[in-house]
């Protein structure tokens, strides 16, 4: 509640003083233009980290790796560029210290740590299809599934089979993988 407080009226304050005082110091329009300078600078850099940050998902996903780090990353940029369409100074130098990637690094660092210990401790929860609660399952059994138990679907296991490496179908980058169903 004191965040929301702070970010809803302690920040549109110190941002409207800032930019009286720079208005009384540099006189009103360079004090305009400053203000529309740093945003159209934050909003290129923002696109242009924005193209990077897909451009490195989509790498991550090809060599068959969940991309959480680009994710992340993705987030940062966007919560950027939110903030530099937010008009002062105050917020144009968050948004710009956001989009340089050794800020994102450490703010990222950050939440990994943050939310590593809230999933450890069990506070998030994911629902498979039937509605069987994964992380409940997982703290019940005392880790990962063995190779015997195959999940919170049942002895049987989901609807389909993931092939070891030998069995698998050869992959065609022109198709989709295919996925062999134990249904049919």
């Amino acid at each position: 509640m004191l965040k929301l407080f702070v970010l809803f009226t302690v920040l549109p304050v110190l941002e409207l003083w800032l930019l009286i005082r720079m208005g009384s110091v540099l006189g009103a329009p360079m004090t305009v233009a400053l203000c529309l300078l740093s945003g159209f600078v934050g909003a290129a850099l923002a696109r242009s980290q924005g193209a990077r940050a897909v451009q490195r998902m989509q790498e991550t996903v090809a060599r068959g790796m969940v991309p959480a780090r680009e994710i992340l990353d993705g987030v940062l940029i966007l919560v950027a560029g939110v903030v530099l369409l937010t008009p002062g100074f105050i917020t144009d130098t968050m948004g710009i210290l956001l989009l340089l990637p050794p800020v994102r690094a450490v703010i990222r660092g950050y939440i990994s740590r943050r939310f590593a210990g809230r999933l450890q401790a069990g506070a998030w929860q994911t629902t498979g299809g039937g509605g069987a609660s994964w992380s409940a399952w997982t703290a019940s059994r005392g880790g990962p599934a063995g190779p015997r138990d195959r999940g919170p679907f049942g002895e049987g296991g989901a609807d389909q089979e993931i092939l070891p490496p030998e069995r698998a179908p050869r992959h065609d980058p022109r198709r989709p993988p295919r996925i062999i169903d134990n249904d049919e």
